[in-house]
């Protein structure tokens, strides 16, 4: 379809990595690009780049690392911008790598931790379902 993936990774010191993502990190719920990715038949959503409804629920129910996320730890240290660019000449403008547009996701594995672990906390100590005692 036109496009191309460009990544920029920080490690958990924020010395830029070198190397290509590891590809099982980019399907973790912190980085994840919701929409059209190469080869895909669908129709690209540029704005569809949110969280799924059930991956922001199981953050707050069962914490960071969950099992929609079993590779949270390891994969939650980066910090990442993925940008995903479309050639112009996908859209009908014969201009060799033109891009038309784009999508960007900057997204930090350490912060994104911190703040779903301190949701999840807060779910727990105030808001999580408590069983009742029986006969009452």
């Amino acid at each position: 379809i036109g496009t191309r993936d460009v990544f920029w990774i920080d490690d958990e010191q924020g010395n830029r990595v070198q190397l290509k993502p590891p590809p099982r990190c980019l399907g973790q719920s912190t980085y994840f690009m919701n929409g059209l990715r190469p080869g895909s038949r669908n129709r690209w959503d540029p704005l569809n780049v949110r969280l799924p409804p059930v991956a922001a629920r199981l953050r707050i129910e069962e914490g960071f690392v969950n099992r929609e996320d079993p590779l949270a730890n390891e994969c939650g240290k980066y910090t990442m911008v993925h940008a995903r660019l479309f050639r112009a000449q996908m859209m009908g403008v014969s201009a060799p790598n033109l891009v038309e547009y784009l999508v960007l996701l900057a997204a930090s594995g350490p912060l994104d931790r911190k703040a779903s672990e301190a949701t999840h906390n807060l779910w727990r100590s105030s808001a999580a379902p408590t069983a009742q005692p029986k006969g009452k």
